[in-house]
């Protein structure tokens, strides 16, 4: 079982996020996303 960091909610062992709280487990990937906001924003406004 994984307990959350910030809840100590008990979650299995496949679990990514905590389903209590939805705090990142252990182990989670990070993702990011790269892609530049101002960009598209502006795509958006003139479309």
């Amino acid at each position: 079982m994984k307990r959350c960091q910030k809840c100590g909610y008990e979650n299995v062992e496949t679990m990514s996020f905590c389903l209590e709280c939805g705090t990142p487990l252990s182990g989670a990937p990070m993702v990011f996303n790269l892609q530049d906001s101002d960009k598209a924003r502006n795509q958006s406004a003139s479309e």
